[in-house]
Protein backbone atom coordinates (compact mmCIF):
# COMPACT_ATOMS: atom_id res chain seq x y z
CA UNK A 1 0.00 0.00 0.00
CA UNK A 2 3.01 2.38 1.13
CA UNK A 3 3.99 2.61 -2.90
CA UNK A 4 0.38 2.35 -4.29
CA UNK A 5 -0.80 5.14 -2.09
CA UNK A 6 1.13 8.11 -3.44
CA UNK A 7 1.03 6.87 -7.31
CA UNK A 8 -3.12 6.76 -6.63
CA UNK A 9 -2.64 10.62 -4.87
CA UNK A 10 -1.08 11.74 -8.34
CA UNK A 11 -3.33 10.62 -10.52
CA UNK A 12 -6.27 11.64 -8.08
CA UNK A 13 -4.72 15.32 -8.00
CA UNK A 14 -4.51 15.37 -11.98
CA UNK A 15 -8.40 15.50 -11.52
CA UNK A 16 -9.62 19.19 -10.96
CA UNK A 17 -13.21 18.72 -10.37
CA UNK A 18 -12.59 15.69 -7.71
CA UNK A 19 -12.12 18.01 -4.76
CA UNK A 20 -15.76 19.53 -5.54
CA UNK A 21 -16.92 16.14 -6.17
CA UNK A 22 -16.03 14.70 -3.27
CA UNK A 23 -16.59 17.68 -0.47
CA UNK A 24 -20.48 17.19 -1.74
CA UNK A 25 -20.40 13.88 -1.23
CA UNK A 26 -19.21 14.71 2.36
CA UNK A 27 -22.14 16.47 3.14
CA UNK A 28 -23.74 13.07 4.15
CA UNK A 29 -22.75 12.34 7.42
CA UNK A 30 -22.75 8.50 7.19
CA UNK A 31 -20.20 8.93 4.72
CA UNK A 32 -17.49 10.74 6.87
CA UNK A 33 -18.66 7.78 10.05
CA UNK A 34 -17.62 5.28 7.78
CA UNK A 35 -14.38 6.87 6.63
CA UNK A 36 -13.12 7.56 10.25
CA UNK A 37 -14.43 3.64 10.79
CA UNK A 38 -12.39 2.36 7.81
CA UNK A 39 -9.07 4.21 9.64
CA UNK A 40 -9.45 1.85 12.79
CA UNK A 41 -10.14 4.52 15.14
CA UNK A 42 -13.11 5.38 17.39
CA UNK A 43 -14.17 9.35 17.13
CA UNK A 44 -16.48 11.18 20.14
CA UNK A 45 -18.96 13.48 18.18
CA UNK A 46 -16.75 16.63 18.14
CA UNK A 47 -13.72 14.68 16.48
CA UNK A 48 -16.21 13.45 13.49
CA UNK A 49 -18.36 17.04 13.46
CA UNK A 50 -14.51 18.13 12.76
CA UNK A 51 -13.53 15.82 9.80
CA UNK A 52 -17.17 16.23 8.62
CA UNK A 53 -16.37 19.76 8.46
CA UNK A 54 -13.09 19.65 6.86
CA UNK A 55 -14.02 17.17 4.65
CA UNK A 56 -16.92 19.63 3.09
CA UNK A 57 -14.31 21.91 2.24
CA UNK A 58 -12.16 21.22 -1.51
CA UNK A 59 -9.58 23.41 -0.62
CA UNK A 60 -9.26 20.86 2.31
CA UNK A 61 -9.15 17.94 0.06
CA UNK A 62 -7.22 19.71 -2.29
CA UNK A 63 -4.54 19.84 -0.44
CA UNK A 64 -4.92 17.01 1.25
CA UNK A 65 -4.44 15.21 -2.61
CA UNK A 66 -1.54 17.18 -3.28
CA UNK A 67 0.21 16.20 -0.13
CA UNK A 68 0.09 12.79 -0.56
CA UNK A 69 1.20 13.27 -4.47
CA UNK A 70 4.87 14.48 -3.51
CA UNK A 71 5.21 11.72 -0.94
CA UNK A 72 8.44 10.51 -2.19
CA UNK A 73 8.77 7.34 0.02
CA UNK A 74 11.40 5.26 -1.84
CA UNK A 75 13.86 8.30 -1.19
CA UNK A 76 12.28 8.54 2.29
CA UNK A 77 12.96 5.02 3.34
CA UNK A 78 16.55 5.01 1.59
CA UNK A 79 17.22 7.54 3.98
CA UNK A 80 16.30 6.55 6.78
CA UNK A 81 19.13 3.70 7.35
CA UNK A 82 21.73 6.21 7.51
CA UNK A 83 20.28 8.54 10.49
CA UNK A 84 22.13 9.79 13.18
CA UNK A 85 19.15 9.99 15.77
CA UNK A 86 17.59 7.02 17.22
CA UNK A 87 13.91 6.45 15.40
CA UNK A 88 11.04 5.85 17.47
CA UNK A 89 8.19 4.16 15.08
CA UNK A 90 4.63 4.55 16.93
CA UNK A 91 2.12 1.64 15.53
CA UNK A 92 -1.77 1.86 16.38
CA UNK A 93 -2.63 -2.13 16.58
CA UNK A 94 -6.18 -0.99 15.14
CA UNK A 95 -4.30 1.21 12.56
CA UNK A 96 -6.23 0.25 8.83
CA UNK A 97 -4.65 3.24 7.22
CA UNK A 98 -1.12 2.48 7.95
CA UNK A 99 -1.07 -1.29 9.51
CA UNK A 100 1.35 -1.98 12.23
CA UNK A 101 3.18 -4.81 10.01
CA UNK A 102 4.27 -1.65 8.12
CA UNK A 103 6.73 -0.39 11.33
CA UNK A 104 8.00 -3.73 11.79
CA UNK A 105 9.12 -4.05 8.24
CA UNK A 106 10.62 -0.81 8.93
CA UNK A 107 11.81 -1.63 12.37
CA UNK A 108 14.00 -4.34 10.92
CA UNK A 109 15.88 -2.01 8.53
CA UNK A 110 16.69 0.58 10.50
CA UNK A 111 19.49 0.17 12.88
CA UNK A 112 18.67 1.08 16.23
CA UNK A 113 15.00 1.65 15.94
CA UNK A 114 12.05 0.94 18.46
CA UNK A 115 8.43 0.23 17.64
CA UNK A 116 6.12 1.56 20.35
CA UNK A 117 2.97 -1.03 19.65
CA UNK A 118 -0.24 0.78 21.01
CA UNK A 119 -3.31 -1.71 21.65
CA UNK A 120 -6.68 -0.35 21.20
CA UNK A 121 -6.00 2.59 18.50
CA UNK A 122 -6.51 3.14 15.54
CA UNK A 123 -4.90 5.56 12.34
CA UNK A 124 -6.20 8.89 14.43
CA UNK A 125 -4.97 7.48 18.08
CA UNK A 126 -3.38 10.68 18.80
CA UNK A 127 -6.96 12.06 18.84
CA UNK A 128 -8.30 8.90 20.64
CA UNK A 129 -5.60 8.99 22.79
CA UNK A 130 -4.03 12.15 23.26
CA UNK A 131 -2.54 11.69 26.79
CA UNK A 132 -1.12 8.72 25.76
CA UNK A 133 0.89 10.14 22.70
CA UNK A 134 1.96 13.49 25.31
CA UNK A 135 3.04 10.94 27.68
CA UNK A 136 5.24 8.57 25.04
CA UNK A 137 6.65 11.74 23.65
CA UNK A 138 8.02 12.90 27.00
CA UNK A 139 9.30 9.94 28.06
CA UNK A 140 11.37 9.33 24.40
CA UNK A 141 12.78 13.26 25.74
CA UNK A 142 13.15 12.18 29.20
CA UNK A 143 15.08 9.62 27.66
CA UNK A 144 17.36 11.27 25.25
CA UNK A 145 18.09 13.85 28.09
CA UNK A 146 16.41 16.83 26.35
CA UNK A 147 15.28 19.77 27.96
Amino acid sequence: MGRLFPGAARVLDRVPALPQLLAFSARRRPMMDRFIEQTGSTADNIGVDFYHGLSRSSKHIRGVLGMMAAWELEGLEADLAGLAIPLHLVACQNDRAVPPAQARSLLGRVPGAVLHPLPGLGHLGHEENPQLFAALIMGIVDEAGLP
